[in-house]
């Protein structure tokens, strides 16, 4: 009979527990098990650590309430007691905490466990920490939304922005037509020509609003600071736009504050566009009531004035989910196919004033209610300056005087842009030359002529290095009035403009009232 050694039985058994013990106590995630009792038969190490026990030891004989909050307990207990009762697992997501005991999300599966006869004696459980997870999830989710967000904006913008474009255009084709044909009555004739103007100005507003935002997004905008008097300008604004309102039938009314000083060091043409656009979209919004232009001095110090600018309107209102959405790129308060045919625009208009008046050291805010009305306002603090030597403006380097019906050089590419300009200036009793590159205009330049109307984009040299050639011919030419004509808006071409030697810069197109400014002022 083989001789059976019960010890080394016992400590082989034993050497087995121990070895399963530490696999268990060394398992990643947080492991756990319960009798059907619900106290503790063991755990791993990590859920040890988290609860602050020497060893997982400790938890042996133990409930959830023992070492959790009560509310966590019962969460716990139902979960486990559900599952040794239905004798089905479960996955799950639940809260917790940390071993620094900030919140933590786990990933929890439950499953019963049995005896030798097939008996429910527990629950056992394991976690693993997906707090992290979470986070990228939801930032995903955050990002999925905002680009999803940026798609529809991006399809509504492209689908408003062909309407924009192809509805005037349609217009002016349509109507240039009708002229070309002939037998019209000079009455119809004139109303075609206006509705030609129309439909070409709406355009020039568009693309001036989409390069305004171009401009912002790029950080292009530049202030140029000059004294202001602020109430002028108010008041110029209010005047500007008063035929607008009195052709709804609404009141336009300036509110100015006697306290705000008489002279403000800032930017007037960003201070313009601001009123104008938020005054503009108020008409826009405005079937019945009036619109107000507020001007307060909220605070007045010896070299400051901080005042609140405010448009307020009794118009259709903003629902107050809308008020901030308002403000972003693109977007239209109404469906773009169903909206009223006098809402039109591109979505950039309180994008753009937003931030300008950030620019101006501002936050644009609004308060609305719906079929109430709506008030746009900003708080912006400006030194105090006085009243400047001069009218002349800051950037326009002086030009000579000029004689009557002067001799003009009009150095253009274009054939039609040479024939628009070329009539525009005659109309202004100019005697004009035209020429279609910059060798030519070289060859031509002489002092018999009064001032030099330049285009930037020329075939052969660009306007800039025409204007620097000009400049270094002679004494003469060293003085002769130099006025830019350019489709490039952008501040860098008009600071190399001024760089190159010119006088003014006027961007295209250029009204005759423009022109007939330029040569006036020369």
């Amino acid at each position: 009979m083989k001789y059976f050694d019960k010890d080394a039985v016992i400590n082989a058994l034993q050497d087995e527990v121990d070895m399963l013990r530490t696999i268990l106590s060394m398992m990643p995630g947080h492991l756990y098990w319960r009798n059907k009792e619900g106290y503790y038969l063991g755990c791993n190490t990590n859920i040890a650590n988290i609860i602050n026990y020497e060893s997982p030891d400790e938890l042996i004989g133990k409930r959830p309430v023992d070492f959790m909050s009560v509310e966590l307990a019962t969460q716990v207990d139902r979960v486990d007691f559900e599952v040794m009762a239905s004798e089905k697992e479960q996955s799950i997501e639940e809260q917790g905490y940390s071993q620094d005991n900030t919140p933590a999300i786990y990933l929890t599966r439950k499953s019963p466990f049995y005896d030798r006869e097939g008996r429910v004696q527990g629950v056992l459980g394991i976690s693993f920490d997906i707090t992290e997870r979470k986070v990228i999830e939801e930032k995903l989710k955050i990002a999925k939304e905002k680009a999803e967000t940026a798609n529809r904006a991006k399809s509504q913008f492209l689908a408003m922005i062909s309407h924009e474009l192809r509805t005037p255009l349609t217009s002016i084709i349509g109507f240039a037509n009708f002229i070309r044909q002939g037998n019209i009555d000079p009455e119809k004739k004139e109303e075609y020509i206006t509705h030609i103007l129309n439909s070409g100005s709406y355009l020039l507003s568009l693309i001036n609003s989409l390069l305004d935002y171009n401009k912002l997004e790029n950080n292009k905008f530049e202030l140029i600071d000059f004294p202001v008097h602020f109430k002028t300008l108010a008041e110029d604004v209010i005047t500007m736009l008063s035929a607008s309102a009195e052709l709804k039938q609404l009141a336009l009314v300036l509110d100015f504050d006697a306290k705000i000083p008489d002279w403000l060091l800032t930017d007037e043409k960003i201070f313009l566009q601001i009123l104008i656009n938020l005054i503009g979209n108020a008409i826009k919004f405005t079937e019945t009531g009036n619109i107000t232009l507020r001007m307060i001095c909220v605070t007045l110090k010896k070299k400051t004035a901080t005042l609140q600018i405010a448009v307020e309107d009794t118009g259709i209102g903003i629902p107050e989910e809308e008020q901030q959405a308002i403000f972003r790129r693109f977007y239209q308060l109404e469906n773009i196919y169903t909206r009223n045919e006098s809402l039109t625009g591109t979505g950039l208009g309180l994008a753009i004033v937003k931030k300008l008046v950030h620019l101006l050291g501002g936050k644009m805010q609004v308060t609305s209610e719906v079929n109430k009305g709506s008030k746009f306002y900003f708080n912006v603090t400006v030194p105090i300056t006085t009243a400047p030597m001069t009218d002349t403006d800051v950037v326009r380097k002086p030009m000579k005087r000029i004689a009557v019906n002067p001799k003009v050089l009009l150095i253009e590419d274009d054939a039609l842009i040479q024939i628009i300009h070329k009539q525009m200036l005659e109309e202004l009793d100019c005697k004009v030359d035209v020429t279609d590159s910059a060798n030519k205009a070289l060859q031509m330049v002489s002092d018999k002529y009064d001032i030099l109307f330049v285009d930037i984009g020329l075939p052969d040299i660009t306007g800039f290095e025409l204007i620097k050639r000009i400049r270094q011919l002679n004494k003469k030419m060293e003085q002769i009035p130099i006025v830019v004509l350019t489709g490039y808006s952008d501040e860098n071409e008009y600071q190399r403009c001024m760089q190159a030697g010119a006088n003014q810069v006027a961007i295209k197109p250029v009204s005759i009232e423009t022109l007939r400014e330029i040569i006036s002022s020369a």
